[in-house]
């Protein structure tokens, strides 16, 4: 069967960080694909905002009954923050923020939603966002590369866990690209200092 003939229809994603970007690309196509998305972000009225015009479907976590839609079939943590630093200049209070948000709230989400499919033997699946960063490093960008190469060694990690109790989990890498809070950071540098 292909992908395009698979049955979709009410199922249920849950996916964090969906304000913009990615995320709710990602969000809109389940929705587009029949899903009921269960959406999370810090940023809630720009996420349900522009769920909401697109489909009725959008619900926040805080309402949801995993009962209600039989559980959660996919779990997508694209939740994320990048702090643009040198590794010397960010304090230790800053890098545990990014890692909490990227690392540790990924990890929990899975634990939440997979623990559920894995207690109630629902095949399903898990997607976390990791980064082109979360396989290579890159300057200024310690303390969230370090949380997106725990994200490429969490999926692993979690894929030999919960394949024998047939919850599919991956992770996408992907590179940067024009994304607002990230570009409206990068614009407020000052430029380079030549010697």
């Amino acid at each position: 069967m292909t992908a395009s003939k698979l049955p979709l229809e009410g199922r249920t994603a849950f996916i964090a960080g969906v304000a913009g970007g990615i995320g709710l690309a990602v969000a809109q196509t389940y929705q587009q694909h029949g899903y009921n998305v269960v959406i999370s972000d810090v940023d809630r009225a720009a996420s349900t905002g522009r769920l909401r015009r697109s489909t009725s479907r959008a619900r926040r976590p805080s309402h949801l009954n995993l009962e209600r839609f039989g559980g959660v079939d996919l779990v997508v943590t694209n939740a994320g923050m990048l702090v643009l630093t040198l590794a010397l200049d960010v304090g230790a209070e800053e890098f545990r923020r990014v890692l909490n948000v990227n690392l540790t709230g990924a990890f929990l989400a899975a634990k939440v939603f997979a623990g559920h499919m894995r207690d109630h033997r629902k095949r399903g699946g898990v997607i976390f966002t990791a980064s082109l960063f979360g396989v290579r490093g890159g300057a200024e960008n310690d303390a969230y590369s370090a949380s997106k190469f725990g994200i490429v060694g969490l999926t692993q990690c979690l894929a030999a866990d919960l394949t024998p109790h047939g919850i599919c989990v991956n992770c996408v890498c992907p590179g940067q690209f024009g994304h607002t809070r990230s570009a409206d950071r990068r614009s407020r540098k000052p430029p380079p200092r030549a010697l």
